[in-house]
């Protein structure tokens, strides 16, 4: 990994040194009520509130054709991630970083690990990795968007509101929505967006310049 796309692996590091509380769903008394409902859905009373995940994944991405990959991720609350992906096999094979940390965000991916094929950096990287960090933050790191991890919240109406989760490059806006079908939908639908439950939740991020969303399944 070049010096530029450690940071996030150090930081993950440093976060796992430290013991995290356990959650109390007490301290949820007070937050809006779409919030309450997300996070006592999402995280068992005494569990910890750890500030980071390891997270490791497979599937297969589009570069033209379908390529299969696998990859590891480390995300930190509010200072960054490193994903690591491996894609292709023999013939064709891409390996690299996407990361973001307190200098910034970097895409480096090299052909057979040699090649350079993509070699980003700069605002426009910046913000697109900063929305990523508040979605996957969403996705995978319920437990800090609780108030005992500093989170805030702000109501918008019944079925959804708001938390603002502080990034490198500032704060963003993550905005979380219950669906109103009673059916628990399966993984897959609730990734398509065909179904909605109180166990399948949306998250949308807004910033200077950039919207986006993504789809999370309990």
């Amino acid at each position: 990994m070049r010096p530029g796309l450690r940071c996030g692996a150090r930081a993950a590091g440093a976060a796992e040194k430290v013991t995290p509380p356990l959650f109390d769903p007490s301290t949820l008394d007070g937050l809006p009520a779409p919030a309450q409902r997300f996070l006592a859905s999402a995280i068992a009373d005494g569990a910890p509130l750890p500030r980071s995940v390891q997270l490791e994944m497979t599937g297969r991405i589009k570069l033209g054709v379908w390529l299969p990959f696998t990859a590891r991720q480390i995300l930190v609350a509010g200072q960054g991630f490193v994903w690591q992906p491996i894609v292709g096999g023999r013939i064709v094979r891409f390996v690299g970083a996407d990361a973001l940390g307190p200098d910034g965000a970097r895409m480096e991916f090299r052909l057979h690990g040699r090649i350079p094929v993509v070699n980003a950096s700069g605002p426009d990287t910046d913000r697109s990795a900063a929305g990523r960090l508040a979605a996957e933050t969403v996705a995978w790191l319920p437990q800090a968007l609780t108030p005992q991890a500093g989170a805030s919240w702000r109501p918008i109406d019944d079925g959804r509101a708001t938390v603002i989760l502080t990034g490198p490059g500032g704060p963003v806006d993550a905005q979380t929505k219950r669906g109103a079908c009673g059916v628990p939908p399966t993984r897959s639908q609730c990734r398509a967006g065909r179904a909605w439950s109180d166990s399948c939740w949306w998250s949308a991020w807004e910033m200077p310049g950039m919207v986006g969303s993504r789809n999370h399944g309990a």
